[in-house]
């Protein structure tokens, strides 16, 4: 039998938590993993301690738990720079989040191995990406790779295919501004900004 995996699922909604151990299930008895869950940070933590010499492989964890009641200091983003300085065990964080800022912020601070919006959760893309993490590798949703070639370009500052309008409106486009708003701070017209955004997602392979 190949060796156990253990993975810890931390999410404050039982429904996802029964949703995500359906889909990773399908797979289990081809790749053992064994289970386990937690409701909140809190036994989130207490789970982690009691494995700490013999430590989860994975955590898939919901960045959006709530403040935890004990500790006020301790939500879904506190846990998971907590099991980063504290515990050797690869985290794959799984968010509802749509705000490119809150996400770039989630991706430099906790670093997680594995990066996933929910609404591309299925048991494909979830399998993948915990055999990917468990290989040593790094696994990121569509989304997550997206903006994080945004935020490459935008560091850049210049590129061969981008000019310094398109720059800003990747950067505008990554700190949640709409497009309807663009020339507001450029010297483009609506017309031009709509040719440069299909310009954008013809380099990013959005198309």
């Amino acid at each position: 039998m190949k060796n156990q995996k253990y993975i810890l699922i931390v999410d404050d909604h039982p429904v996802v938590l029964d949703g995500y151990e359906l889909l990773i299930r399908r797979y289990s008895p081809s790749h053992n993993f064994n289970l386990e869950r937690a409701l909140s940070c809190r036994q989130a933590l207490s789970q982690l301690r009691k494995r700490s010499k013999n430590y989860f492989d994975i955590v898939i964890l919901d960045i959006r738990l709530p403040i935890s009641k004990d500790n006020p200091d301790v939500g879904g983003h506190e846990l998971g720079l907590k099991i980063r300085a504290m515990f050797q065990t690869k985290i794959i964080v799984v968010t509802s989040i749509s705000n490119p800022m809150r996400l770039r912020n989630i991706n430099s601070t906790i670093k997680p191995d594995g990066f996933l919006i929910k609404s591309e959760v299925n048991d494909q893309v979830l399998f993948k990406s915990i055999l990917t993490v468990l290989n040593g590798n790094f696994f990121y949703g569509h989304k997550i790779k997206t903006i994080n070639k945004m935020s490459a370009l935008v560091k850049g500052g210049q590129n061969i295919d981008l000019d310094i309008h398109d720059l800003k409106i990747l950067k505008l486009i990554a700190q949640g501004e709409k497009m309807k708003n663009m020339p507001e701070y450029l010297p483009l017209s609506m017309s031009s900004v709509e040719r440069r955004k299909s310009k954008i997602k013809d380099f990013l392979g959005l198309t």
